[in-house]
């Protein structure tokens, strides 16, 4: 499983009560009330919206107001925010808890607990660190990532450079969460020279990748390498920048070389990012 986003947050109100409703979310809150399909409509209430999330407000025969679970809204101006609630009547209930977290509450004309909290310093824009371990790959670990590649993409090899390559016998780097595999870096060493084979992230924004070709490089100084290389596919545009980032360079352009691998490994795909037909390689090295 794996969760993108949040689609929409629900609130109830009494039933019948959806003019009183409107008048505190659309004419004080500003929201924008937007279409429900006609089949749920019938049910009561009604949908908000603005540029950047959908509030649906439920009527409830038996209502309770939320006094506990609530929504966050971010604002612009805090303090304009709460003197517009004042007002207007309302009381606002400051929370000095955290520090470096402007916000109070409010509650809306039916009693459910609603949270304003100053932009820039919400707890959805605050940067989560998380924690993973990067472990070599032992002879343990080969079959079960050889079996990992074979059911993900249909095949235990991986051809670069004109090589067909086998899981099983590639060294490399592995992070797991919760037993399952969520990033894998496989590399080869020959003539002095390592070669990143495989990047694999699961899990994006999280700093495996980065963290994965640290542990590849420090390997690669360990063992005397001149350069560590690393091979891009032309459609591959993320992948270049990522590899630029961390200091690598282009050295050379094999042009028509992806057609040459498909001789070895038929499953390679015509196209890849946004329809881009794969063709060529560009080689990345990092020199030491």
């Amino acid at each position: 499983m794996k969760i993108l986003n949040i689609d929409h947050i629900q609130i109830a109100i009494p039933k019948g009560s959806e003019i009183e409703a409107k008048k505190f979310y659309c004419e004080i809150l500003g929201l924008k009330e937007i279409p429900k399909p006609e089949i749920l409509a019938k049910r009561g209430g009604f949908w908000l919206a603005n540029e950047n999330f959908c509030l649906h407000v439920g009527a409830e025969e038996n209502f309770k107001p939320s006094t506990k679970m609530h929504v966050a809204f971010l604002v612009q101006n805090l303090e304009e925010t709460k003197e517009d609630f004042l007002t207007k009547g309302f009381q606002v209930k400051e929370d000095f808890s955290l520090q470096g977290v402007k916000r109070f509450y409010v509650y809306d004309t039916f009693g459910n607990r609603l949270e304003f909290i100053q932009n820039t310093q919400g707890f959805s824009q605050q940067k989560v660190e998380f924690q993973f371990r990067v472990e070599e790959i032992g002879e343990k670990d080969k079959t079960e990532i050889s079996e990992f590649f074979k059911n993900a993409w249909g095949s235990d090899k991986v051809v670069s450079r004109g090589k067909l390559h086998s899981y099983k016998n590639l060294e490399g780097f592995f992070v797991k969460e919760n037993r399952k595999l969520i990033g894998i870096a496989n590399y080869q060493i020959e003539n002095g020279e390592m070669e990143l084979v495989s990047l694999y992230c699961l899990i994006k924004k999280r700093g495996i990748g980065t963290a994965l070709v640290e542990k590849v490089i420090g390997k690669a100084k360990q063992k005397n390498c001149k350069r560590l290389l690393a091979i891009v596919t032309n459609d591959n545009l993320k992948a270049m920048r990522f590899y630029q980032k961390l200091g690598f360079e282009i050295c050379a352009l094999h042009k028509n070389a992806v057609e040459e691998s498909r001789k070895l490994k038929s499953k390679i795909p015509l196209t890849g990012a946004d329809k881009i037909l794969i063709k060529h390689e560009i080689e990345f090295e990092l020199k030491f």
